[in-house]
This record gives structure tokens, C-alpha cells and sequence, in this order.
């Protein structure tokens, strides 16, 4: 009797070396990626919460307007077709003079400068040292770095500590928004082109119906490959401007998702116990197995709801722990 309490006390003895294993590697970030991959199945599609539209430089207006990087004339001539949205950002790097000449720049400068709607272009934040565009005397700026984790993944807020907003809060603070968000998960609403997009060359033409972007937030930016502005999502590649057009939709519905670490250590405990004791306490071993792994659904269930209302719980953790112990209980059983 006392040897095969020494047995089962060592197996129990095992099963929390294994939980504080698991603990110690949720903490240390050991498999994070597959965390993260596991939480991003929760994301569902959904309607933007914001008027937004995306003029996008495409091949189409490629083709038609000639090889990049383009004139700076081009550009003025978006922003003067765009004077009946709420704002206007700008996506495109201006921080060194045009190719073309002073003259080019000059009509960007004076087009910018009467523009009754509000534009922001987009700055480089590098070491904490900002790097403007040439044209920040007459627009506002922000940051458009985007925030990618160690899988290539791009998931986050990309809000840095700065004196220098990012590109998103600025186009949000420009268009009257107060955005109250300062960390968390970015909610993505579908997959690439989600928001309406129009081709830059047919807005400057004429050939859309200016009451697309009537009282809208237009954002301009490059969804041409050759351009190579496109990060992998959770949802798929997407472009770099439709990556802003979340962050902005994030930032004035304060839609964003946020983790909780000491929930997540709840989960943990909670979910290894109830699958312990379940194992041990239902004489049918079957039966007792099932319930342990409806636990398990029923966490996956909770993180899912919890998810739909901005907490993202991390279910990889928790479940290995779950499973950890049906094991130990099976061991003592045996």
C-alpha cells in the first residue's frame, strides 16, 4: 500500500513539473507563434466601422500614368479631386525632393496648402528619431511603421511611445476622432480589399462619382505587387494601406483586442484541474475522458465569446495543460 502511494504521489509530483514547465514556457514566449496562430482562428469577417475608402496606386494606374516613383504633380492633383472626404492620408513616402524638380514640388506645396480638407503623409520613425516627409510645413504627419511578430505575422498596434503620433492616430486626431487605444491585437475585418477601393488613375480622371468619398476618410496607397508593399495577416496577404485602414477603423471604434496574462495563468490551473479530477473522480474512464475533453471544447467556446467582446485568450497553453492532466490522472488509474 505504501509503495503504490509513493507511486501515485511521484505521479503527481511529475504531473505538476509538467504544469510548471508549461507555465514557465508560456511566460518565457516558447511557442508563442503557435499560440498566436491557434488565436487567430477566432477572427470572423464583419462590416468596418468606419467610412473608409482606398485609393489605390495599381497597375491600371501604372500603366497609365508612367513608371514610379511619379510626379509630385500627380499627387496634388489627388488631393485636389479629394476635397469632399473628412480627411485624406497620404501612404506614400515624399521625404526627398522630386526628381523632377523644385517646380514639382512647389505644386504639391501649394495644393496642400489650400486643401480644405485635412491631409497627412507619412513620416519614418527610426530609433526613436523621426524622420518627416518635405512637405510637413503644410500637412500633418504620422508613423506608418507596422508592428510584425517573430513569425512574420503582422497582429499588433503599431502605437510606440513618441512625440510623433502614428499615420493612423493622426488621420483619426484629423478627422475629429479621439482614439483611446494604446496597446492590443489588431481586429481585422475580412480579408485583403475589404474597405472600398478605387484606382488613383480613374479618380484623377474623373471617372468616380465623388459621393464614394463624400464625408469619407480616403486613404492613398500602393496595392500594385511591383511596389511591394504587402504584409501577411492572420486573414492573408494584405496590402500596406489596407493594414492602415484597419489600424484607423481599430483606433476610432476602439475595436482592438487585448490579452490577459493573468487569465490566461487561470486557464492553465483551471483547465489541468478539471481534467485531474474529472479523470479521477467519474469510475467510468470513458465517460470521464469525454467530459475532460467537453472541458476543454467548452474553454475553447469561452475564449471564442470572450474574443467576439476584445479579450484574447490564449488557448494553446490551457489545452496542453488540460491534456497533461488526463494524462497524470490516467497514470494514477493504471
Amino acid at each position: 500500500m505504501q509503495s503504490l502511494f509513493a507511486k501515485q504521489r511521484g505521479i503527481v509530483g511529475f504531473g505538476l513539473g509538467c504544469l510548471l514547465v508549461i507555465a514557465g514556457a508560456y511566460a518565457g514566449g516558447v511557442f508563442n507563434h503557435v499560440s498566436q496562430q491557434l488565436g487567430d482562428l477566432f477572427i470572423t469577417p464583419r462590416t468596418p466601422p468606419i467610412s473608409a475608402v482606398i485609393v489605390e496606386i495599381d497597375e491600371k494606374s501604372i500603366q497609365a500614368i508612367g513608371q514610379w516613383p511619379w510626379r509630385r504633380t500627380v499627387f496634388a492633383q489627388v488631393v485636389r479631386s479629394l476635397q469632399d472626404a473628412r480627411a485624406i492620408g497620404i501612404d506614400v513616402a515624399l521625404k526627398d525632393p522630386s526628381r523632377y524638380g523644385a517646380t514639382d514640388d512647389q505644386v504639391l506645396t501649394a495644393a496642400l496648402r489650400s486643401s480644405r480638407v485635412p491631409v497627412v503623409l507619412v513620416s519614418q520613425l527610426d530609433d526613436k528619431e523621426i524622420q518627416r516627409p518635405l512637405f510637413s510645413p503644410v500637412a500633418s504627419t504620422g508613423y506608418a511603421n507596422i508592428s510584425i511578430d517573430s513569425d512574420g505575422v503582422v497582429r499588433r498596434l503599431s502605437l510606440r511611445v513618441s512625440s510623433e503620433p502614428s499615420f493612423a492616430q493622426a488621420i483619426a486626431l484629423r478627422s475629429g476622432y479621439t482614439p483611446t487605444l494604446s496597446d492590443g491585437y489588431i481586429r481585422f475585418y475580412g480579408t485583403n480589399r475589404t474597405f472600398d477601393h478605387v484606382s488613383l488613375v480613374d479618380v484623377i480622371s474623373g471617372r468616380v462619382d465623388p459621393e464614394l468619398w463624400r464625408g469619407a476618410i480616403v486613404l492613398v496607397g500602393a496595392t500594385a505587387i511591383d511596389l511591394q508593399d504587402i504584409r501577411q495577416t492572420p486573414v492573408g496577404v494584405m496590402s500596406g494601406v489596407e493594414i492602415q485602414a484597419t489600424l484607423l477603423a481599430n483606433l476610432i471604434a476602439g475595436d482592438a483586442t487585448h490579452g490577459s496574462r493573468g487569465l490566461d495563468s487561470a486557464g492553465i490551473i483551471a483547465l489541468s484541474l478539471l481534467c485531474f479530477m474529472s479523470m479521477l473522480r467519474i469510475p467510468r474512464h470513458a465517460i470521464a475522458l469525454v467530459v475532460s475533453i467537453a472541458c476543454i471544447g467548452a474553454y475553447w467556446i469561452v475564449a471564442f465569446i470572450a474574443f467576439e467582446q476584445g479579450l484574447r485568450l490564449d488557448v494553446f497553453y490551457p489545452t496542453i495543460a488540460g491534456f497533461v492532466g488526463i494524462v497524470v490522472a490516467g497514470a494514477i488509474h493504471y
